[in-house]
């Protein structure tokens, strides 16, 4: 075949596309073609405006706290090319990161799921009937002071290990690293579950 590509390859694109996904994960009445391709194009318009989204929040929280330029600057340092595989080694950056979206959540509420059947949770808590929609309060857990201590200041380093006094810090004990594309039910900024994983 052309380009070095064998008969396989066709294959496993297919599997890996989320149309592909989607269309395999169809079941019942509700997924017509017409609400496939709703469904689809909804996904596509989310997932362009995030990036942007991020980009222009982390610029304004940089305007805002000018004070984080010089350790990030000096944490990247003379790199040419940003790659993710360099992105990985910058925990101070990642941790700004996800303090500007912890404060700039995009939605008040996330994760929305509508029942296709009746659905009672496993400890027998809420009972939601058919058609109607759960969703986690996003941004009352992102600015909740049991989960983060004063939520409503901004602080770059908040989820960084080490004393940010410069880019060669020191690990601070008892703290675990928790990177911006981490998922849990304290930062349901990208879904949680099963499908977030």
């Amino acid at each position: 075949m052309k380009n070095g590509r064998t008969k396989n390859d066709a294959a496993d694109v297919k599997t890996v596309t989320i149309i592909q996904w989607m269309v395999d994960a169809a079941r019942g009445k509700y997924w017509t073609p017409m609400n496939l391709v709703r469904s689809i194009n909804g996904l596509w318009f989310a997932s362009s405006h995030q990036v942007w989204m991020t980009i222009v929040n982390n610029l304004h929280e940089l305007c805002k706290h000018p004070e984080y330029l010089p350790l990030l600057r000096e944490e990247i340092g003379e790199q040419s090319i940003i790659t993710p595989e360099v992105v990985e080694n910058l925990p101070l950056l990642d941790s700004f990161m996800k303090e500007t979206s912890r404060m700039n959540a995009f939605d008040s509420v996330a994760v929305r799921r509508k029942a296709l059947k009746p659905f009672t949770f496993s400890d027998g808590g809420p009972h939601i009937p058919v058609g109607n929609v759960a969703c986690v309060p996003q941004a009352a857990i992102l600015l909740d002071e049991m989960n983060y201590p004063n939520p409503m200041e901004f602080d770059g380093f908040r989820f960084f290990t080490a004393k940010p006094d410069s880019a060669a810090a020191v690990a601070m004990p008892g703290k675990e690293r928790s990177k911006f594309t981490d998922v849990s039910e304290k930062y349901p900024v990208w879904g949680y579950g099963s499908w977030a994983w």
